[in-house]
């Protein structure tokens, strides 16, 4: 590519001899030199910029074809030796086929940028460490909850990378938040961690119940430990005691030194921690920091502290200052980051306002007694208020997610998009998914850590439902999988948990599962054998509990609703007995606004959107403006919030006329849920009390169940094969309405 550049024109009113234009042509060639030693030293600083990706390499990464207008760049690589396979140059692009396994970094290569700047190059080389696979299957979020000052867990997978998350416990707390927060009772900002080598887990936490106080000071916080993320134990560090709660309580810090000053603190907030590797000569400890604000002269704004705490984390050193931005800062989130080897601290900026107000990020290459350079203003919410950042590497990519609440302008707990050097920060998403989310951090966990979670919050959650059971049926047929339950929860090792919790989960299943074949298989022909019982919260009394994917607009008053949004919400009984089940709910769909919605009832254009469904079968839901009470329209007497929804549900007994059946043709899972999958601006769907009923036994299943147990194929009608060696007992279960030939018989699935 020939490129052309013009600068500097001058206008002779003379002929210039052979000596001025030589003289000319220099000057102008040399500053042609000087532009492109510009340009070339501008590129440079940049390249090496996004060469640091290459100090941690995780992911496949994109190589540009220039660097600015002006410098362009071509890319050699130079694998070393047993490496071919894990990392190659293709296509423009340094292609990651695997990472090294272990705990270790390794040199993979040497990848080599030619700059060109018209006539001049240059080559620089850059090693490639590929960093080791972070073995890593999920991300936990340890949160508190935004209804209640207590702590709670959520989980999300790999493949949402940190984006969604499903709460564990259906919200519950994951310790006793009574005994762990001594002081005020309140467990807030919840920061999770785990510690060196085998140290455990730790969890750190303001002690403040601001929703009982109503204000918003405290004087401690809470440093609390696992060695299973299930059992935990707290020590409380009440500040207003003085420095006798301290470890080093002889020393003198120059900040507070007398139990008078420490009486004046007002506010300890956000406490996280650290490992602190250069501690004490490289032998190492916790860093944990918090901002403490008080009454004390010239205390005038809140700044970021720290102590050390014990391997035990069960004490702490005095506080000594540092960070002081000269205004108020709470709520740091410090990382080491691998790329440029230097510690990254994301905080607020509590005394900004307008569009100052927001998450910043400053740099040191030390812990301690480094200077922190101020590099950015991270979040993109303009002046709405935000806090609470926490920060995580995706696993096993070279991109982070920095989470933050906003409580202002909407609130919503929200991440944005970093590159490897925290810089290059996208647009910001809610975090999705299902729980009270506020501030809180992420962790990355292993697959033997999610599991074992999962396990426990499964048998947390089922266990009370099977001892409600079996005080109300006096059914023997609960104890064993009772005593194992609870035996299973009061270990403590991971390990033992890992293999307990999900066995006793299956034998509390396998328990309801002996229980409701028992029920059914006693059914009589005319009669209803009522399992509403097996589903949970379905008069919606404890809110949204146990209901899975699109959260209710509201659920409240024990009456829910939809309005104006599509969405599938439903739980999933398994290993439910064959036969035929029907389900009943009491509500009512509105097709629009009021107005036009009992215009289209009157003119017969009335569409009904919303329904209910077990499986594949569905059965939309009556209008509102079929109500059988004397219900009229003008005056306007038709439910038209969730408390006259709830009068006409539970007062007045309307809107029954609501049905769906499903024969299941043999054991399988049943799917109970209403649904809406297209969208009508301002339509409302809203519903209580959920019946769930048995009321035949199979019919053709029982020709399959009865013949031998040996692998069917199954094909529909016409042919075409659509499940291969299946057992006879399942192989039907699941699939759409139709005709399928099994073996060698035929079954109508209605």
């Amino acid at each position: 590519m020939t490129e052309a550049f013009f600068d500097d024109f001058q206008i002779y009113d003379v002929a210039l001899d052979g000596g001025q234009m030589k003289e000319l042509y220099a000057r102008v060639q040399g500053r042609a030199a000087k532009s492109r030693e510009v340009s070339m030293s501008a590129a440079r600083e940049e390249l090496a910029r996004f060469m640091k990706k290459f100090n941690c390499l995780h992911a496949t990464t994109d190589l540009p074809e220039k660097i600015s207008d002006r410098v362009g760049v071509r890319w050699f690589f130079s694998v070393n030796q047993g490496y071919e396979d894990a990392i190659a140059l293709e296509n423009e692009k340094l292609v990651v086929h695997r990472l090294p396994q272990g705990d270790e970094a390794v040199r993979a290569g040497m990848l080599s940028a030619k700059l060109s700047c018209e006539a001049d190059t240059v080559e620089v080389e850059y090693p490639v460490i590929l960093a080791p696979d972070d073995n890593r299957y999920g991300y936990l979020y340890c949160f508190m909850n935004s209804g209640q000052e207590i702590t709670n867990f959520a989980l999300g997978t790999k493949e949402d990378q940190g984006r969604v998350f499903n709460v564990l416990l259906d919200g519950d707390e994951i310790f006793d938040t009574e005994k762990i927060a001594e002081i005020e009772h309140g467990t807030r900002d919840a920061y999770i961690g785990r510690g060196e080598a085998s140290d455990g887990y730790f969890i750190t936490t303001t002690d403040m119940k601001q929703h009982a106080s109503g204000v918003w000071n405290n004087h401690g916080i809470n440093l609390i430990r696992s060695r299973d993320l299930i059992h935990w134990e707290g020590t409380t560090f009440d500040f207003n005691r003085g420095k006798s709660i301290f470890s080093d309580s002889d020393a003198t810090t120059g900040v507070y030194d007398t139990d008078e000053e420490y009486a004046r603190i007002n506010r300890v907030w956000a406490p996280q921690f650290i490992w602190d590797k250069d501690y004490n000569g490289g032998e190492g400890a916790y860093l944990v920091y918090y901002s403490i604000l008080s009454t004390n002269e010239g205390d005038n704004h809140d700044r970021i502290f720290y102590s050390y705490a014990d391997r035990e984390f069960k004490t702490l050193t005095q506080p000594r200052v540092f960070f002081d931005a000269g205004i108020s800062v709470i709520d740091a989130d410090i990382v080491y980051n691998p790329y440029d080897s230097l510690y990254h601290m994301y905080y607020k900026r509590e005394g900004a306002s307008g569009t100052e107000r927001g998450i910043y990020e400053a740099t040191s290459k030390t812990l301690v007694g480094g200077t922190w350079t101020e590099l950015m203003h991270v979040t993109n919410e303009g002046s709405e208020q935000v806090e609470g950042s926490s920060t995580v590497r995706r696993i096993n990519e070279d991109v982070y997610n920095l989470y933050y609440m906003r409580y202002s302008g909407g609130s919503a707990y929200k991440y944005c998009e970093t590159d490897h050097l925290g810089l290059n920060v996208t647009h910001s998403s809610n975090v999705e998914g299902t729980g009270a989310f506020q501030h809180g951090s992420v962790m990355t966990v292993t697959e033997e850590e999610y599991r074992l979670l999962q396990a426990w919050s499964d048998v947390r959650l089922y266990l009370p439902r099977v001892e409600d059971l079996k005080e109300e049926s006096g059914s023997q047929v609960f104890d064993a999988a009772i005593r194992q339950a609870e035996e299973a929860l009061d270990l403590t090792s991971v390990s033992e948990l890992s293999m307990a919790l999900p066995a006793a989960y299956e034998a509390l299943k396998a328990a309801v599962e002996t229980y409701t074949e028992g029920l059914c298989a006693g059914w009589t022909p005319g009669e209803e054998v009522d399992l509403t019982w097996l589903l949970v919260n379905p008069d919606f009394s404890e809110g949204s509990k146990g209901w899975e994917g699109t959260s209710f607009t509201a659920a409240s008053s024990g009456v829910a609703e939809f309005y104006d949004k599509t969405y599938d919400t439903y739980q999933v009984l398994e290993r439910m007995p064959a036969g035929t089940y029907r389900l009943r709910v009491q509500g009512f769909y509105r097709y629009g606004d009021k107005a036009e919605a009992y215009d289209a009832h009157q003119d017969g254009s009335e569409q009904f959107l919303a329904g209910l469904y077990l499986n594949s079968s569905r059965q939309t839901f009556m209008s509102l403006f079929d109500g059988s009470a004397p219900y009229t329209y003008n005056p306007y007497t038709y439910p038209d919030d969730v408390r006259s929804a709830d009068n006409a549900f539970n007062r007045d007994g309307e809107y029954r006329a609501n049905e769906v059946e499903y024969e299941l043709l043999a054991k399988g899972d049943l799917r109970v849920g209403l649904d809406k999958t297209e969208y009508r601006y301002h339509d409302w769907n809203c519903f209580d009390n959920f019946k769930l009923l048995y009321v035949a036994k199979p019919t053709a299943i029982r020709e399959v169940t009865d013949s031998a147990e040996v692998p069917v194929d199954v094909y529909t009608v016409s042919g075409v094969k659509v499940r291969s060696a299946v057992m006879p007992h399942e192989a039907v279960n699941g699939l759409p309405r139709g005709i399928y030939i099994v073996g060698t018989r035929k079954f109508a699935i209605k």
